[in-house]
């Protein structure tokens, strides 16, 4: 098995890791977030309108003439296809409340604001699809109103929902592992998460309930990537306690490289095709999976195993500096120091090929 050194430039990929981050945070700081109708203030529509055979009712096209209403003064305006019951399309719309002035020219009170958006939005849809009966279009109307208050208590039960799955995932692992483990996790899943909010800024890619969805299940793909590789290491650090850690490490990611690539590849397929084929908040949530599973892949690779190698490093040698060990220091998978540096010969360092025996009852 021909083994690759991929903690031996961890460096240089720590390195482009913070510069991706740090360009990230800039982009967070100077565009801020499209915050949705979940963290702002916004209205959800959800209307059906009357449909014949030769109308063809797409979400697109409601959404560029939508756009044109003057009560809604510019505002991005998300229009979802929700299917299709008889002669009934329904659609889901959602749009921030900007400032409506009444007939007196004073600007209206917000859920007044909200109901006459509501009311211009069903008027336009009548005019559309030929539905001109307004009354019998607002009994198949609903919407609700996300008011300030509302939208701040979204926002910080999703960041306390973020934080819950983070502590379960450190006490999780440092139970089934050790804490060195833990915090290499941890540093892996902010490394994803930082890297998708700036790409979500850097593409004003819009901030609701689905974008939340889509890092936790990026958080939960990258854990079960990162968790495979530690399962690994941890199985070799026995097979192979008189190597150093750095040589068990580079084992086990190659043994779990062909594993990893295969997974990431079908699963990127299944999303791209979401990401192509659907549309609104669906479509988005395909293009921040790709991201995800693309970076989460990498850092399960290049990212949470280096960093369990240093965290690892940093303990052993303080451990045997305490001891009276002088020089430079190579840890073994065992966890004690294997010998002074300058006396391996990585050149000549062999791996054997792990092969794991069926244990079998023996025949009376």
């Amino acid at each position: 098995m021909k083994v690759k050194e991929f903690v031996k430039h961890r460096y240089l990929f720590f390195g482009l890791s913070v510069l991706v981050i740090a360009v990230g945070v800039v982009t967070m700081a100077v565009n801020g977030f499209n915050l949705g109708v979940d963290f702002s203030t916004g209205i959800n529509i959800s209307v059906d309108v009357v449909v014949s055979d030769s109308d063809t009712a797409d979400s697109v096209a409601v959404r560029d003439r939508l756009r044109q209403l003057e009560v809604l003064a510019g505002e991005t305006v998300y229009v979802q296809d929700a299917g299709t019951n008889g002669n009934l399309k329904s659609f889901v719309i959602k749009t921030k409340v900007p400032e409506v002035l009444g007939s007196d020219g004073v600007a209206l009170e917000y859920s007044d604001a909200a109901v006459a958006i509501n009311t211009a939005i069903l008027a336009e849809l009548a005019d559309m699809y030929g539905d001109a009966d307004l009354t019998t279009a607002e009994e198949r109307n609903t919407y609700s109103l996300v008011d300030p208050t509302q939208s701040s208590e979204n926002a910080l039960m999703a960041a306390l929902l973020a934080l819950l799955v983070l502590v379960l995932i450190l006490v999780y692992i440092t139970f089934r592992f050790k804490i060195a483990y833990a915090v290499a996790s941890i540093v892996a899943l902010i490394h994803d998460v930082l890297i998708m909010l700036g790409v979500i800024a850097l593409f004003k890619f819009e901030v609701n309930t689905i974008t939340i969805t889509a890092l936790l299940t990026v958080v939960g793909y990258s854990l079960n990537d990162t968790i495979v590789v530690f399962d690994r290491i941890r199985e070799n650090s026995g097979l192979l306690k008189d190597k150093p850690l750095a040589t068990v490490i580079n084992t086990s990611i190659t043994q779990s490289l062909s594993r990893t690539i295969i997974t990431s590849l079908t699963t990127l397929v299944a999303v791209l095709a979401i990401a192509i084929i659907a549309s609104g908040d669906i479509k988005y949530f395909g293009i921040n999976m790709i991201v995800g599973i693309i970076v989460g892949t990498y850092s399960s690779i290049f990212v949470a195993s280096p960093v369990y190698l240093e965290l690892t490093n940093l303990f052993v040698k303080k451990k045997a500096r305490k001891k009276g060990h002088s020089g430079p220091v190579v840890v073994a998978a065992s966890g004690e120091v294997y010998k002074e540096e300058r006396d391996i010969d990585y050149d000549n360092i062999e791996i054997p090929r792990i092969e794991r025996k069926l244990k079998r009852k023996p025949k009376k």
